[in-house]
């Protein structure tokens, strides 16, 4: 009898609350967690960046960009379905900050826009864009 009520009582109450934790955890993981890749040899890449406007303290929200690490410039475009940009190609400006999560926060730099890329510290993209001459 005794094991009759353990496997009731496991599975109306143990069993939602496994599952409600779960799914909560994994959606903590998801939010917590950048989409980030880098090719092997360090020149293509996924990352989020938003763009800031010259001037003024203006801030666009995170999206996901994917990239190509050149000899001089990057050229990052915009990971959108819903609209389609053209490629548009940046020069590292200075060094990287360190945003409180620890990740390197990279800003580059166009004639319209400047572009704030956010990258893990162990990434290879670091020692792509590391690599580029910095423009100051």
């Amino acid at each position: 009898m005794g094991a009759v009520i353990f496997s009731s009582f496991a599975v109306d109450v143990l069993l939602p609350v496994g599952i409600v934790a779960g799914l909560g955890s994994a959606a903590w993981w998801a939010f917590a967690n950048d989409p980030h890749w880098v090719s092997k040899d360090g020149s293509r890449f996924i990352c989020r960046a938003h763009e800031l406007e010259h001037g003024a303290d203006s801030r666009t929200r995170w999206i996901d960009v994917r990239g190509t690490v050149g000899d001089e410039y990057v050229v990052v475009v915009p990971r959108s379905r819903r609209r389609r940009s053209n490629p548009t190609s940046y020069r590292v400006l200075g060094t990287p900050q360190t945003d409180s999560r620890g990740r390197l926060l990279y800003v580059l730099d166009s004639r319209e826009s400047q572009v704030v890329l956010r990258v893990p510290p162990k990434s290879r993209l670091v020692t792509s864009l590391d690599a580029l001459p910095a423009q100051k």
